[in-house]
């Protein structure tokens, strides 16, 4: 809403998903000006050491909200442990989607933010990169990191009325440059990070 509301001139911690969804409920109209590096959520244990170790009856940690369960379900999808209904819709997805469930997992949906703390407690959780990261998680620890595609990337969101102001060329031009794309590829600490196609150029 900062942005929206001219206290700051941009914000970089979403998706474009999630900023759909942000502007439907508040009645903004923010935009997604560069996609950004971003880590990929994650399924994480400090119970077990491999996938092959889901058990009937595993605890599974997943954010409570719509689009990123449905990026924490899609991961378990992947990995095998569930089916999912087709063609889900991102902005309304509940634990009513899945369609088969044959180890019985019990889901433990929470905040997102609270995934790290989580952890601790389940066999398993679905964790955001920006909160595994915040919380000295590796990426790289990861049992499982989703196949991240372009909604899911953060972008750096500004209200749609500046787009074509100097500051948002300004912030586009310095994501694309040699010098930023050269630091990403050669720190390790942007190991496993989601790179937009941009890198490539």
């Amino acid at each position: 809403m900062a942005v929206a509301q001219g206290e700051i001139d941009a914000n970089v911690f979403q998706h474009s998903l999630y900023l759909e969804s942000i502007n439907k409920r508040e009645g903004i109209n923010l935009i997604g000006a560069v996609q950004v590096p971003t880590p990929p959520m994650g399924l994480y244990s400090k119970k077990h050491k491999s996938l092959d170790e889901i058990s009937d009856g595993a605890q599974v940690n997943l954010p409570n909200e719509p689009v990123n369960m449905l990026r924490a379900l899609t991961i378990l999808k992947e990995v095998g442990w569930i089916t999912l209904k087709d063609n889900i819709d991102p902005l309304q997805t509940s634990l009513n989607d899945v369609t088969s469930n044959p180890h019985n997992i019990k889901f433990v949906p929470t905040e997102p933010a609270q995934g790290p703390q989580a952890l601790q407690d389940v066999d398993f959780a679905a964790i955001q990169g920006n909160f595994a990261i915040a919380n000295n998680i590796k990426l790289t620890t990861a049992l499982k990191l989703e196949n991240m595609t372009d909604p899911f990337t953060n972008i750096v969101a500004v209200d749609s009325k500046n787009k074509d102001k100097q500051f948002v060329k300004d912030i586009i031009e310095g994501y694309h440059s040699q010098e930023f794309k050269d630091y990403i590829k050669s720190n390790s600490d942007y190991e496993g990070y989601r790179l937009p196609a941009y890198f490539n150029d």
